[in-house]
């Protein structure tokens, strides 16, 4: 078996590494000893495999002998499905790929990926398209369902559920956890990615550091911990800084900088008693370990992962309407024990991810 995998990988994201771990280590267990090449490249911690990795291929005509050698070309998981803006070429890019795939006989699949933002004039009749040339799409969301039913997509569509999840099968590591309460911090970095805006941003970033001050001035043991999930050119460990500067005791801070070994990240999420969390991967992360979470709600994936796992609409708060006030009273209900948490077991949740391998072996069985 010949595998050609595709995603965000390398990219010093948290998430994206906890897919790739996963993903390999479910694919030696499907198809061992199988050829694996992985783009854009590996430079995170990967399970051991009996797989035959290799990085990415350089120049079209090793890009397009490396599709016309694999028997799968595989987008692993994220929002793959995408376009930010009319000038985005993510989905031009799926469509060309997929038409070098269709030309040499590869089966093109979509595993565990969600679908939007979408937007642009070209941005619902491309993902028509490549969904309709799609051998299979496995959805991390129902919320990506509907988009792909709103503007009428049809092909292979199955819901499943985000694969980071099936980091709980990996062996616990042991984090950090002083004999004070701790609560967790997930940092976004400043890069406009929040609001578009880069002064409503540092906005953001002020008025969550203002609702700290006030919860450790009521509560004089707790400590907070920063956790990081991504490390790049504006890094998590930038904006955990900024805030840290903004507290008026910054010594009852801990800041964990992004670890290339998901688990260990895990660890650190697990090891602290609540969870701010300000990325996807920081609430599923909070899911898998138990540790009540509130959500900043800064993109559709977000809702997404909430619908899936039952958490309710008071557990988060949409960052267009972020408040110092607000946010203040909501962490103050989450350290009292008073935030709802997620009513979906995890267990039901592990099954559905799991479900994505399930779907890929079925859909690339000779």
């Amino acid at each position: 078996m010949r595998i050609f995998l595709r995603g965000y990988y390398g990219g010093r994201n948290v998430g994206d590494d906890a897919l790739l771990l996963v993903i390999l280590r479910e694919l030696d267990r499907l198809f061992p000893a199988a050829s694996v090449c992985v783009t854009p490249g590996i430079e995170s911690a990967i399970p051991n495999t009996s797989l035959r990795l290799s990085g990415r291929p350089r120049g079209r005509f090793a890009l397009a002998s490396t599709v016309a050698r694999s028997d799968v070309m595989l987008y692993g998981g994220g929002g793959v499905i995408q376009e930010h803006s009319e000038r985005g070429r993510i989905l031009a890019t799926h469509l060309r790929m997929s038409a070098l795939a269709r030309r040499f006989g590869t089966a093109r699949i979509y595993l565990g990926v969600s679908v939007g933002p979408l937007h642009g004039s070209k941005a619902a009749s491309r993902t028509r398209e490549i969904v309709e040339q799609a051998t299979l799409i496995t959805l991390r969301d129902r919320a990506s369902l509907r988009v792909l039913e709103e503007i009428g997509a049809q092909g292979d569509v199955r819901p499943t559920h985000d694969m980071a999840l099936l980091l709980a099968d990996e062996p616990p590591a042991t984090g950090h956890r002083p004999s004070r309460p701790v609560l967790g911090v997930s940092t976004n970095p400043f890069n406009d990615a929040i609001s578009g805006d880069r002064a409503r941003d540092v906005e953001l970033h002020d008025l969550i550091a203002q609702s700290l001050n006030v919860l450790m001035a009521e509560n004089p043991d707790l400590l907070v911990k920063f956790v990081c999930f991504h490390r790049g050119h504006v890094s998590d460990l930038w904006a955990a800084r900024y805030m840290r500067s903004r507290l008026r005791e910054p010594e009852r801070t801990i800041v964990f900088p992004y670890a290339s070994d998901a688990r260990e990240t895990l660890a650190e999420v697990a090891a602290c008693d609540w969870m701010l969390s300000f990325r996807l991967h920081a609430a599923i992360f909070s899911y898998i370990a138990d540790v009540p979470i509130f959500a900043l709600n800064y993109h559709p994936k977000i809702a997404g992962f909430a619908e899936m796992t039952g958490l309710p609409a008071e557990s988060m708060m949409p960052t267009d309407d972020l408040a110092s006030g607000p946010l203040t009273d909501a962490l103050e209900a989450l350290l009292g024990g008073e935030v709802p948490q997620a009513t979906v077991p995890l267990e039901e949740s592990l099954i559905a991810a799991r479900r994505n391998f399930e779907l890929l072996a079925e859909a690339v069985r000779p």
